[in-house]
């Protein structure tokens, strides 16, 4: 190896400790994967994270939206339905 060749190997060593802080601190985003230079595993790590992230206000979001469908919708179906002539006894006669 000529000395250039061992400047630019010595550059491109990663610091152990500054993964490790990195991994500390942003581990759910893999922001040590990618300092690392593991992108394949940093993309995966940060996606998990993304969809992780996201599931909670769409579960959040479906709650309400079937909330509103029962006290919007529900009283509609019930206002425009002809019940009383549906209903297979018309009246009823008790003796008095």
């Amino acid at each position: 190896m000529n000395n250039k060749q061992l400047a630019l190997y010595e550059l491109s060593k990663k610091s152990t400790a500054i993964a490790y802080v990195l991994g500390f601190l942003f581990g759910t985003l893999g922001v040590h994967m990618f300092y690392l230079g593991e992108n394949g595993q940093g993309f995966a790590r940060l996606f998990l994270f993304l969809v992780g992230f996201a599931i909670p206000p769409l579960m959040i979001l479906s709650v309400i939206v079937y909330i509103a469908f029962l006290f919007l919708f529900v009283p509609f179906l019930y206002r425009t339905t002809n019940f009383p002539n549906r209903c297979p006894v018309k009246s009823i006669n008790l003796p008095i």
